[in-house]
């Protein structure tokens, strides 16, 4: 499965699909003034396409690194973790100090450091969707300059 999520990772960033407006034009040039308002329209329709496409492939990126993350932060929550224990007994007593018997607090501490690790995973598989449209960004970035000096030297 972790081998599946490696290859779609660089997919991640194809939001950046809506500079495919830019890209069309720079590598074919102006539309004459009789074709604008379709050259309008398919580059809206370009735009909308890419942004469904990318949002939609976000969110799942997003939900599946969020797992994978959930899972590797929760390994490194056991019980038997010096670290965990103490914010354990940390926040027990901030659920006792609150009004709740021992029980009701330790039970409260679990789910409070359970969310705080989903709310982690989270965080970290939008810092990874983020890192994958920069990277993505990065790399059309020669496509659209090489696009552009393409489509000069063919003018003159």
């Amino acid at each position: 499965m972790g081998g599946l999520l490696m290859q779609r990772r660089p997919l991640a960033g194809s939001q950046r699909a809506t500079d495919l407006a830019a890209l069309l034009t720079a590598w074919r040039g102006p539309a004459a003034p009789q074709q604008t308002n379709q050259a309008s329209a398919l580059i809206n329709v370009a735009r909308n396409i890419g942004g469904s496409i990318g949002v939609s492939l976000s969110n799942t990126v997003i939900a599946q690194n969020a797992q994978l993350h959930q899972a590797n932060l929760v390994s490194h929550a056991a019980q038997s973790s010096p670290a965990y224990e103490k914010v354990l007994h940390q926040v027990t007593e901030h659920f006792v100090a609150q009004g709740s018997t021992m029980l009701q607090a330790k039970q409260q501490a679990i789910g409070w450091i359970g969310q705080l690790i989903a709310r982690q995973a989270s965080l970290l598989a939008y810092v990874d969707v983020f890192r994958y449209c920069a990277i993505v960004t990065a790399l059309f970035v020669p496509l659209a300059l090489l696009s552009g000096l393409q489509s000069m030297t063919s003018a003159s």
